[in-house]
């Protein structure tokens, strides 16, 4: 029972790392785009979308990778690979 609560919760940990990155990645999508119309930079639609978007999908990207990260080693699955690698010499 204690395994389920475990894994349960490190899939709420990985949720909540993903909501906190994805909205840290708005942020600073929108950030960007604000910071380059205010110091004049000509921009288009398009290039305003690219641009956040970009930096959205990046941190996005990057919390996941790191938050699946975490919650292999916490799950077990790091230790359960290492055992298999030695099992099959």
């Amino acid at each position: 029972m204690t395994d389920q609560l475990l894994r349960n919760d490190s899939w709420r940990r990985f949720r909540r790392l993903l909501l906190w990155s994805g909205l840290a990645g708005l942020a600073a999508g929108v950030g960007a785009d604000l910071w380059l119309i205010n110091n004049g930079t000509p921009m288009s639609l398009h290039l305003a979308l690219a641009l956040g978007g970009g930096i959205f999908l990046s941190l996005l990207l990057a919390g996941a990778l790191m938050g699946l990260i975490f919650l292999s080693s916490r799950i077990g699955h790091d230790e359960e690979a290492g055992e298999q690698e030695f099992e099959d010499r």
